[in-house]
């Protein structure tokens, strides 16, 4: 694994460990990635995800590249439990994005895009 700096949207600085991945599957947060690919694999690739974790395993950020720009990024917190606890999604540097909002039970609330309050939890 690779150690990279990262920056937070509070601006704060992490080192998170970064791994690459071709894909991921299912629908819930945050995203199940899959197919972990060397770092020399990008070189070939057109479209990859950067995953960002934290020292206890848990995956901070993720981006979806394509032809080397990023154009998705999710950046995640967690409760101490573990659950998660937001999920801050922008399609590109200059989208202000929205932010999903889980319960310490990991049950979605106060969902900023309108959607239903009701959707299942994404702490699967």
């Amino acid at each position: 694994m690779n150690r990279m700096n990262c920056i937070l949207l509070d601006g704060s600085l992490c080192f998170d460990n970064r791994r690459f991945f071709a894909s991921f599957v299912g629908i819930g947060l945050p995203l199940r990635l899959i197919s972990e690919l060397e770092p020399s694999a990008i070189l070939h690739r057109n479209t990859y995800f950067v995953a960002y974790y934290d020292d206890i395993g848990r995956q901070t950020r993720c981006d979806k590249m394509v032809y080397g720009d990023r154009i998705l990024s999710h950046i995640y917190e967690y409760y101490p439990s573990g659950l998660l606890k937001s999920a801050s999604i922008r399609s590109d540097e200059d989208d202000d994005g929205g932010v999903i909002f889980f319960d310490e039970n990991g049950k979605r609330f106060a969902p900023e895009w309108g959607r239903n309050e009701n959707i299942a939890t994404c702490n699967e």
